[in-house]
């Protein structure tokens, strides 16, 4: 986290919908591109990635949003 907050601080995300797109655009291309692998390559079930990778976007949603109140 502390390397994401650095990330937020230096693209100066002051609103909470540049957190929330911050955040997305963080899950898609560090969380859910890599996560695929095992679904494309060891053939997991898509509904294993679905419940990961929405643990990874709640989570950067809400660490994005509490660096916005705090800042």
């Amino acid at each position: 986290m502390y390397v994401y907050f650095h990330m937020l601080a230096t693209y100066q995300t002051v609103t909470y919908s540049m957190a929330l797109q911050g955040a997305f655009w963080t899950w898609l291309g560090f969380f859910a591109a890599p996560g695929m692998s095992p679904v494309v390559f060891e053939r997991k079930s898509w509904k294993l990635f679905a419940v990961n990778q929405s643990y990874n976007l709640v989570l950067l949603i809400i660490a994005a949003l509490i660096f916005v109140a705090m800042g």
